[in-house]
């Protein structure tokens, strides 16, 4: 009798194991690597949204595993097959969707804050060039130079225009050129810069400002970079000042 019983159990035990390993989802993931080739032919047995998100986890872990109870509560890392992987990068792409929603609300109040400035004094990205800082021979220009070839600096220029009739006797405004969409481990900064202007723009005069910039700019294609740009004063020559405050 207690022969047939262990030979049951072990029959249920290799159908079980086999329904298992018939199973996609209890695939267990790869640690301590990104590498996904050796469950390459499990991958291909899923819904490719499913098999995104697994994708979009392991590269989010680095191919990490910490138990339960261990690391960021709200984000663990705690995936060790595909289904736990699906289940918790959902989560987390849920979260950060709600987040970026959020980010969103306050960009587009404080786009909102800014657009008077905005609808006065233009600017835009015109040029990227490198320079030969011994032609340009200023000891502040070494100072500014990016890291780069001895003797050369990577510079961007922007282009500002009075969109307004009225004459600007002065204005401040910074613009950065970042990386789109966004590294998730870093600012993503390839240049810009705070600008101060002092000298007199007529109603649709025009001035090119320019700015050091980061080498990898100049192969960094342009769909590929956001410019960001804040005016945040404008004074008239009437004395009238437009502000941006935080």
């Amino acid at each position: 009798m207690n022969k047939w019983l262990v030979l049951g159990a072990l029959a249920l035990l290799a159908i079980w194991g086999a329904l298992r390993k018939a199973d996609p989802l209890a695939t267990e993931l790869p640690f301590g690597s990104t590498d996904l080739s050796s469950v390459e032919s499990e991958l291909a047995q899923l819904d490719p949204a499913d098999r995104a998100l697994i994708e979009a986890y392991v590269a989010r872990s680095n191919g990490d595993y910490l138990p339960v109870g261990m690391g960021d509560p709200e984000d663990p890392l705690s995936a060790r097959n595909f289904a736990e992987a699906i289940e918790l990068q959902r989560r987390f792409e849920a979260r950060m969707a709600v987040q970026d929603a959020a980010a969103d609300e306050r960009q587009a109040a404080r786009d909102a804050r800014f657009a008077p400035l905005r609808q006065m004094l233009a600017l835009s990205w015109t040029d990227t060039y490198r320079e030969d800082l011994s032609a340009a021979g200023s000891a502040s220009a070494q100072k500014q130079a990016s890291a780069g070839p001895p003797g050369e600096r990577v510079v961007s220029v922007f282009r500002v225009r009075n969109l307004s009739d009225q004459t600007i006797a002065e204005f401040d405004a910074s613009v950065d050129l970042r990386k789109d969409p966004r590294p998730a481990t870093d600012l993503g900064m390839l240049g810009g810069c705070w600008i101060t202007h002092r000298e007199a723009l007529r109603p649709g005069a025009e001035a090119d400002i320019r700015c050091a910039a980061n080498p990898e700019l100049l192969s960094t294609p342009r769909s590929g970079v956001a410019l960001i740009y804040e005016p945040k004063r404008i004074l008239l020559s009437t004395g009238k000042q437009l502000e941006f405050r935080e």
